[in-house]
């Protein structure tokens, strides 16, 4: 379902299994979506919303020159997050002072897209809000939402999707007539590959589908079942759990009862380990490995090593699906766990250890992170990005500032992977919830020398806590430009060191002063400022900002003119700090190599640098690394006389550029000169419409084309050398 022809489609994913009928309300849909702007596909839970709405995006998207872009709301737990969400899965990044909303407006001014909004109806306000705004200011766009009920938005046509068609008296009906019960037997069939049904099997299958009035998640619970029972006991069983719902005289629309009834019935016939794993599963915001479950879940009469098999008999039973190599429930699913988990009573049990077990996750790999597992780490935090959202959300809710805190700093590498907005914010309300004391080391207190030593022990990991949430707050605002609040940052870092007196906060501080410097333009107080961080070992303390600082003070001697001095520094950091797995700091060492390199002169080993340290920033999201090595193979590209592959590339750095802090020119003083001198001399080599075209050209290229191109390019230069 994406476009395979290097430029943005959108972000559908490919289905992995049949779509079965609703022929009827897909041409219905895709019809009302080319003529109206906000269509919202309501109905009840488990009628199969998302399925159909994602096949007729897929189906419309020739009407959408800039593509279809899915955004998925079930995870989302905060009102704020919607634009956050929004401006994730089109790759904007909002500048210093702009909301996610007003970026996302910004970019879609002039564009024509759709937008599918998937589970709005627990952030239906939100939604609604944002929505509106964003129909008002860009005219070609198109939203297409999901959600039990409408969002209230002027001009929004609704859609109620409806179960799927039952079958009618006389027997097993054919495909055509009856999608239900196509329905019903796809599924049965995946439980149990080979099953055959006789005429009386046949009946009872009409049964099943009537009783669950053809809503497509019933079946395909009901289904799951026949790995167990044979269908005539499956619909013997299903008729007596109805009929006893239909005594009660409970109140509510038929069909959400007949939802909450499949649902409720395949939970009875889970085995008890089963029921309780269920309600505990339902802590996680979206998608779980088993390691994960295993922290989270297991305990009490859950041991650990039941966890695996246990969870086994969830898959079988279609409560938990696997996509992709993670489990996941579907968001009904999750909310019947949901409540069984209150009425155990263990809700607040099991959702802080949810948020203790990503905060321990979040440090684990904040200190491996300069290590070989680097693009595995980062993988594993894509992942599981909502998951830390909701344990971050929990922490602060909870009013745990170190909780917070030491999470929210943990996470500073992963904010630099394209999350930069997001990650302030965390590190600001983390930040701004802490209010403990500044620990000095003569902090005496009473309780004897155990206890003395606990207090200390304490006390320095929450001063080390605190320091690198500030100093990943600084670095983030550098990255986007933001000098103010990396002023602040830097006295934070000052004020540490001269409460606690050790060498990593004033290091911290030297850091992200000589990284403003560069951002104020002046290399050689930036140099004066970083040398006030003092030497650092790979397994010492303060290594990661010293690292930092070597790359900083390499980008320096470049500006500065000091070419052979600045090649000579990185290539000893490349060959004796970094270790072959560790993307983030080869990388960003390899560009300023390149930049050496191409400030000597020596173009073609520029490019070929700059496009080889790519891996890392193309690995890891690393938008500011990548558009810098673009520009590098850029402008050595230009010079070496490809003056509109040069273009195309500045098309596509500018790009991702935006993705940063939404602005252009680049934040750094010396990026952005460099950038312009190249921008104007291709212009002049092309000619106004050669050089426009191509660069529209660059700035539509996906990620992956556009990382191929460059290296493409940087090899086209070494062969005419």
């Amino acid at each position: 379902m994406s476009g395979t022809d290097g430029h943005r489609k959108g972000n559908l994913r490919e289905e992995t299994t049949a779509f079965l009928g609703r022929r009827r309300e897909l041409t219905e849909l895709r019809r009302t979506v080319v003529r109206c702007r906000l269509v919202t596909l309501t109905g009840s839970a488990g009628v199969g919303k998302t399925r159909l709405a994602l096949r007729a995006a897929d189906a419309v998207r020739a009407h959408y020159p800039d593509g279809v872009w899915l955004v998925e709301l079930a995870a989302l737990r905060s009102p704020e997050l919607p634009p956050v969400a929004v401006a994730e899965a089109l790759g904007v990044a909002a500048p210093a002072g702009c909301s996610a909303a007003e970026a996302v407006a910004e970019h879609l001014r002039d564009k024509r897209l759709l937008l599918v909004l998937d589970t709005c109806e627990h952030l239906v306000g939100s939604c609604a809000h944002l929505v509106a705004e964003l129909l008002t200011v860009a005219p070609g766009l198109t939203v297409l939402c999901t959600s039990r009920q409408p969002l209230r938005v002027r001009g929004e046509r609704l859609l109620e999707l409806r179960p799927l068609a039952l079958p009618g008296d006389g027997g097993m009906p054919g495909a055509d007539a009856c999608e239900a019960l196509e329905f019903f037997l796809r599924r049965a069939a995946d439980a149990a590959p080979g099953i055959r049904f006789t005429a009386a099997d046949a009946a009872a299958a009409v049964t099943v589908c009537r009783r669950l009035d053809g809503l497509p998640l019933a079946l395909e619970l009901a289904g799951a079942r026949l790995r167990q029972m044979p269908v005539t006991e499956l619909a013997d069983r299903l008729s007596t759990r109805l009929d006893v719902l239909d005594a009660d005289g409970r109140t509510g629309p038929r069909r959400h009862r007949t939802v909450r009834t499949a649902i409720g019935w395949s939970h009875e016939l889970c085995a008890p380990l089963e029921r309780l794993l269920w309600a505990r599963l339902s802590v996680f915001a979206d998608g779980f490995d088993l390691p994960m479950a295993r922290q989270v879940c297991a305990g009490g009469p859950l041991a650990p090593d039941r966890l695996g098999p246990v969870l086994a008999g969830l898959v079988d039973k279609s409560v938990v699906v696997i996509d992709d190599g993670r489990h996941r429930m579907l968001d009904t699913v999750r909310e019947y766990g949901g409540q069984w988990l209150a009425e155990l009573g263990e809700r607040d049990t099991v959702r802080r250890r949810h948020a203790d077990a990503y905060r321990r996750l979040a440090e684990e790999v904040d200190g491996a992170w300069l290590g070989p597992r680097q693009r595995e780490w980062h993988a594993l935090l894509t992942a599981e990005h909502a998951n830390l959202r909701a344990a971050l959300d929990h922490h602060l809710q909870r009013g745990d500032a170190a909780a917070a805190v030491a999470m929210a700093g943990a996470l500073r590498f992963f904010w630099c992977c394209g999350h930069h907005r997001e990650g302030r914010r965390y590190l600001d309300r983390a930040l701004a919830l802490d209010r403990a004391p500044v620990h000095g080391p003569a902090d005496g207190r009473p309780g004897g020398p155990a206890a003395a030593k606990r207090d200390r022990d304490r006390d320095r990991d929450r001063d080390r806590d605190r320091l690198r949430a500030f100093w990943s707050r600084g670095y983030l605002a550098l990255n986007q430009g933001d000098a103010r609040a990396a002023d602040g940052a830097i006295a934070d870092c000052a004020a540490r060191a001269r409460a606690a007196g050790p060498d990593e906060p004033m290091a911290a501080a030297a850091h992200l002063l000589g990284c403003n410097w560069m951002l104020r333009g002046d290399p050689a107080a930036a140099l004066a400022a970083l040398a006030g961080v003092p030497p650092a070992t790979p397994d010492g303390a303060g290594f990661t900002v010293w690292l930092a600082a070597q790359l900083t003070r390499g980008c320096a001697l470049v500006v500065q003119g000091q070419f052979a001095r600045a090649a000579d520094r990185m290539d000893r950091v490349r060959s004796e700090y970094t270790c072959h797995g560790d993307l983030w700091s080869r990388s960003r060492a390899g560009l300023v190599r390149a930049q050496a390199d191409a400030g000597r002169g020596e173009l073609v080993s520029a490019a070929l640098g700059a496009a080889d340290a790519l891996e890392g920033p193309e690995a890891l999201r690393d938008t500011v690394s990548s558009a810098a090595l673009l520009q590098v193979v850029a402008s050595a590209t230009l010079g070496l006389g490809g003056a509109e592959r040069a273009a195309r590339l500045l098309g596509f750095a500018d790009s991702l550029w935006r993705q940063v802090d939404g602005r252009m020119p680049y934040s750094y003083p010396h990026l952005a000169g460099a950038r312009r001198t190249c921008h104007a001399e291709a212009r002049a080599a092309l000619g106004d419409r050669v050089y426009e075209r191509a660069y529209r050209d660059g700035g539509g290229l996906d990620a992956a084309a556009g990382f191929a191109y460059a290296r493409a390019t940087a090899l086209r230069s070494g062969r005419i050398r």
